[in-house]
């Protein structure tokens, strides 16, 4: 299905709530776009919406690209993703959803697995390691006030080291970030995100 998408009318849905056309090309946006290409096969919607300001699409993205590279995590791509797609459920930001319930249905091959997790992350199957940092994305989600140092001494106890305990906070603070600035623009869901990897292994 097209990225661009139609309804039953025929008319091209727009990409948000703002009422801009096609962002004009910039050399540091058609490199990002060329990586984002090379890497993932579609630019999404919320991609081509914040490329309307270069610079505040240019520290968005490097930004994220920190928080998700290996090379720079100390957790492992299924515990980001699993993160990602917690934080992204509660605060019920569809256009995250899809996108990281796309990668964990890549990562895992079980789509049933995802979609559990998705709708409700207390129910999904998770190890003691995955449901403490569940427990503590989604408290400092909800009720960021409320974390003490205990939260951090239950992470621990669940085998996560200061490393990883910096990387986690990180992980929560910028999906947090990505989910309100997709919600509060009215970004549409990419279609692509939604199709990909549905076929169980």
């Amino acid at each position: 299905m097209s990225d661009a998408g139609k309804d039953n009318a025929g008319p091209t849905l727009a990409l948000s709530w703002l009422r801009l056309g096609e962002a004009s090309p910039r050399a540091e946006i058609g490199a990002i776009f060329d990586t984002i290409l090379k890497d993932g096969g579609y630019i999404r919607n919320s991609q081509k919406v914040f490329a309307h300001q270069p610079g505040r699409f240019v520290a968005y993205t490097n930004y994220g690209d920190v928080v998700m590279d290996p090379t720079h995590s100390v957790l492992d791509e299924k515990e980001r993703e699993i993160v990602a797609l917690a934080v992204s459920a509660f605060n019920r930001c569809t256009v995250c959803i899809f996108s990281h319930a796309a990668e964990l249905r890549r990562l895992t091959g079980d789509p049933v697995w995802v979609e559990k997790l998705a709708l409700n992350p207390h129910h999904a199957e998770l190890s003691k390691r995955e449901r403490a940092l569940v427990r503590y994305a989604l408290k400092l989600t909800l009720n960021p006030s409320d974390i003490v140092a205990d939260d951090l001494e239950a992470l621990r106890t669940a085998g996560l080291g200061e490393a990883s305990i910096l990387e986690l906070a990180h992980l929560v603070a910028y999906y947090n970030l990505s989910n309100r600035l997709m919600t509060g623009l009215g970004i549409r869901p990419t279609d692509e995100a939604y199709f990909a990897h549905r076929t169980k292994r």
